[in-house]
């Protein structure tokens, strides 16, 4: 029994190990388009894996902030399917619009708002396409949507669907600081399939490289 469970949790972190591998090729390739889109130096930290909902709804946040976020999520279809979320907090999202605009944001009006969703929707596809790169896989990313809430109020239909479509939870967050105004933004990905358990069985099969 105690020999099933030691390989039980070797396979688990196995598991995880990859899936924040994966996600650390399309996070770096986020930070990189950012960076270029704002014209500062940007970092990343690795991959949190979660394979459990969060107990409170903030701590998978990396900071003690406990306040409404804004969230962006992206919906992604194709041969798999799934939804991406950005998430951060209204004065780091000014901040950001700030180096936009070249101006100090005092308001999130429409065009801030769409200038935040073109954001959102340039780092989720450098995510999403990276993973469909190197899983073989062709997948669409659909318009971004922003919602003003709470962090878990914004996740949990994902939380709700993942767990309808493949009967438990696992999703990666990853962080992503921008090092001169400190701004934080969180990048929450979430597939509705064994995306791990897929990319093994290709590698089994000689099907990537």
């Amino acid at each position: 029994m105690k020999e099933e469970k030691k390989n039980s949790d070797k396979e688990k972190k196995l598991y995880e190990d990859t899936l924040r591998e994966i996600c650390s090729f399309g996070a770096g390739n986020a930070a990189a388009r950012l960076s270029k889109l704002i014209g500062k130096k940007v970092n990343i930290d690795l991959p949190e894996v979660w394979v459990s909902k969060p107990s409170d709804g903030f701590d998978f946040l990396p900071s003690n902030e406990r306040e409404v976020v804004i969230g962006i999520n992206s919906a992604f279809g194709g041969d798999r399917r799934g939804v991406i979320f950005m998430l951060t907090g209204m004065e780091d999202a000014k901040k950001l619009l700030g180096f936009l605009f070249n101006r100090k944001i005092k308001e999130m009006g429409e065009m801030e708002q769409s200038a935040l969703l073109e954001v959102s929707n340039i780092l989720s596809g450098a995510v999403v396409g990276s993973i469909a790169n190197f899983a073989g896989m062709k997948i669409n990313l659909e318009p971004p949507q922003l919602t003003i809430d709470l962090p878990l109020s914004i996740i949990d239909p994902a939380l709700a669907e993942q767990m309808e479509s493949i009967r438990w939870i696992f999703f990666t967050v990853v962080s992503i600081k921008i090092e001169v105004e400190k701004i934080s933004l969180l990048l929450t990905f979430f597939p509705f399939f064994d995306l791990v358990g897929e990319i093994w069985k290709k590698m089994g099969e000689g099907k990537l490289l």
